[in-house]
C-alpha cells in the first residue's frame, strides 16, 4: 500500500469539499442577481449572467456527484486493502478511522477509547508494516524513524 493509496480518500473528500464551497459561492452570487431579474426591463447581460451561473451550478453539481461516487469506491477499495493486509483488529480499526473516515487522532482516540499516545503507537505499528515498500527518503518513512526515536527515548 502506497502513500497515494492511503491518502486517496482524503484527497477525494478534499476535492468534494472544494466543489461544495464553489457551489455555495455560485449560489450566493446567483441569489444576489435574482432580485434584478423581475419582469421589468433590464439589460440582457444580467439575464445572461444568471443563466451562466445556473449552467455552472449544474456543472459543479455533476462534478460533485461524480466525486461522491469516487469517494465511495475509494473507501471500499482502501477498506478491503487494509483488512487484507493488516491482521491486528486494533490496527485495522485505526487505519480505517484514519485513512478511510479521515478522522483526527483526537477523534480516533475518543472513538477507540485510547489515549492519543496509544493512537500514535498504533500509527507507528501500522506504518512499520509498510517500511519495506517505502524508500528511505519517503515522508512516511521519516515519520516512522521519528516515532521510533521518540519511543526509544521513552523506554
Amino acid at each position: 500500500m502506497t502513500r497515494r493509496e492511503l491518502y486517496s480518500v482524503y484527497n477525494l473528500k478534499d476535492k468534494a469539499r472544494l466543489l461544495a464551497m464553489t457551489r455555495a459561492s455560485l449560489l450566493a452570487t446567483a441569489e444576489d442577481l435574482v432580485p434584478i431579474t423581475d419582469n421589468m426591463p433590464h439589460s440582457k447581460s444580467v439575464k445572461s449572467r444568471v443563466e451562466e451561473l445556473a449552467i455552472k451550478i449544474l456543472e459543479v453539481d455533476a462534478e460533485l456527484d461524480k466525486a461522491h461516487e469516487q469517494i465511495i469506491q475509494a473507501e471500499i477499495k482502501l477498506t478491503e486493502q487494509i483488512i487484507s493486509k493488516v491482521d491486528n483488529p486494533a490496527l485495522q480499526k485505526f487505519a480505517i478511522l484514519r485513512y478511510v473516515k479521515c478522522l483526527s487522532y483526537k477523534e480516533i482516540a475518543a472513538q477507540m477509547g485510547y489515549t492519543r499516545r496509544n493512537i500514535y503507537f498504533l500509527r507507528s505499528k501500522f506504518l512499520k508494516l509498510f517500511t519495506d515498500t517505502l524508500p528511505s527518503y519517503h515522508p512516511l518513512q521519516r515519520d516512522i524513524v521519528t516515532v521510533r526515536k521518540i519511543h526509544d527515548k521513552d523506554a
